[in-house]
């Protein structure tokens, strides 16, 4: 763990929480989506619709605390968010600066996505990149020690399309918004589950129900495939947040495949007015 960077932290947090307080204040510049329905049957736009977005994760957030003619007004009403942060990770090695630059653009998206999150909410975050040691601090930070649900670690058994540990194993982290009784617990193995194709997608049904229920909605941003697979089956309110078009077109084919749930689909740009500020201590 970087030890420069843990003495930057509060500097970090400060930096991120201005810069959050500075788009809460602004949310009314966001530029509107464009939209594109690709259900069956087409419906009007309505808040208990299923959303597919392409766009980045920070202009996805925002759209939904503001809310408009095509997205939800979801502030404090998202049971559910699974982030996987996509911020340009920095590399093994890089200058100092690009890090905290990097921790600065996190600390950023948890606290608006906290903002997002209903007092009963979950946030689930998956770190993987180089910084995650203080990555995890500064979710610690914004979230707080006392609200960490559970750590998940899952693992895929061996095989040739496989064969990378990092591809066979992963490791999510679960909050709270606020602390509760009732923490999540992995669930009796003779329940009944639907069947799942990977370890992910199983650990992901597995978080789904002990953190939500029907009609709750959920929030996925940069979401991969096995939130497609179980958003397809699943009756939950989703809106699904995917880095790009490419991105947003496989996940449209795994949704597909469910043939179960309609999804509505945008492109959500961000501002021409915002740029990554770089990091400045005091």
């Amino acid at each position: 763990m970087n030890k420069s960077l843990i003495l930057l932290l509060p500097d970090i947090v400060a930096q991120g929480l201005r810069q959050a307080s500075h788009f809460l204040s602004d949310l009314d510049s966001w530029p509107q989506p464009t939209s594109s329905g690709f259900s069956h049957v087409p419906r009007p736009v309505s808040p208990g619709h299923n959303h597919l977005i392409c766009g980045d994760d920070l202009a996805v957030v925002a759209a939904l605390l503001s809310g408009n003619q095509h997205l939800p007004k979801l502030h404090a009403k998202v049971k559910l968010i699974c982030f996987d942060p996509c911020l340009g990770e920095p590399a093994v090695g890089s200058s100092l600066q690009t890090a905290a630059e990097h921790l600065v653009a996190l600390t950023t998206r948890l606290l608006l996505m906290r903002a997002l999150l209903a007092d009963t909410g979950f946030i689930c975050v998956k770190l993987t990149h180089p910084t995650a040691p203080c990555a995890r601090l500064v979710v610690d930070t914004v979230f707080g020690t006392e609200n960490s649900a559970q750590d998940i670690l899952w693992q895929t058994p061996p095989s040739q399309r496989m064969a990378s540990a990092a591809l066979r194993h992963g490791l999510v982290h679960l909050y709270s918004k606020h602390r509760r009784r009732m923490e999540p617990v992995l669930p009796d193995s003779t329940a009944h589950r639907q069947p799942s194709s990977c370890a992910a997608e199983a650990m992901f049904r597995h978080l789904l129900a002990v953190t939500t229920a029907p009609g709750d909605t959920v929030v996925s941003l940069n979401a991969a495939a096995e939130i497609a697979a179980v958003a397809s089956t699943s009756p939950r309110q989703w809106i699904i947040a995917t880095p790009n078009m490419a991105a947003g077109d496989a996940l449209r084919q795994h949704i597909a495949a469910g043939d179960k749930w309609s999804f509505l689909r945008h492109a959500q740009p961000a501002p021409c007015n915002h740029q990554q500020v770089q990091f400045a201590p005091p």
